[in-house]
């Protein structure tokens, strides 16, 4: 019952967003839709959260509105795989609620947790920046809510602020950094691993 409620669940949100609705007997009532309305008081409190980021927080009042006008605002239910890792993608995004989960698939198939993500972290801009895959999957931890800036959106930023793409690039030559920094834990993690199998399996003829 429980796997069918959290499908069901990820169904609403995911045709929420769409502008698509079905009755939604699940837990609880939900008054708001998936696909929040960029409200005066919504607006508010975004600009306020892109103010207080590294990337954006030095953007002027009215660069920001526009940035908000061309982006759009949408929650995720528990268990939504907001992106996945390969995918293609020209967006990032903005945690404006709740909490993301950050994972990255090994070599052996295992998935490693990477990071998690909370209200005014970013993620995505790898691959809006370099036109690369998805690096990592990131999925809901309980409901989301998350503030998706385009390619298009942000083109438009860099013709007021060129500034804006060094703040960009040094973003994104961090997390490239991070990234490669826990593959070479994993990889560590993995030979030590494997070290003690080999050592319990031919303990027997070592003694």
């Amino acid at each position: 019952m429980g796997l069918r409620s959290d499908l069901l669940e990820q169904l609403w949100y995911a045709l929420a967003r769409q502008g698509q609705s079905i009755p939604y007997p699940i837990r609880d009532v939900r008054l708001s839709d998936a696909k929040t309305t960029t409200n005066t008081s919504n607006k508010n409190e975004i600009k306020q959260l892109l103010e207080e980021t590294p990337l954006f927080g030095g953007l002027s009042s009215t660069q920001l509105e526009d940035l908000i006008e061309a982006s759009q605002c949408s929650s995720y239910g528990n268990g939504e795989t907001v992106v996945a890792e390969g995918d293609d993608g020209d967006s990032l995004f903005v945690v404006c609620h709740g909490r993301m989960a950050v994972s990255r698939l090994q070599s052996n198939g295992e998935n490693l947790a990477i990071a998690e993500l909370k209200r005014g972290d970013l993620f995505g801009e790898m691959t809006l920046c370099t036109g690369e895959c998805r690096s990592a999957t990131v999925r809901a931890e309980g409901e989301v809510r998350l503030l998706e800036i385009d390619r298009q959106a942000l083109a438009s930023l860099l013709n007021d602020d060129p500034s804006l793409l060094d703040r960009i690039g040094l973003l994104v030559s961090r997390r490239q950094a991070q990234l490669q920094q826990l593959e070479a834990e994993a990889a560590k993690t993995q030979q030590q691993d494997l070290l003690l199998r080999m050592q319990r399996l031919f303990k027997a003829w070592l003694l």
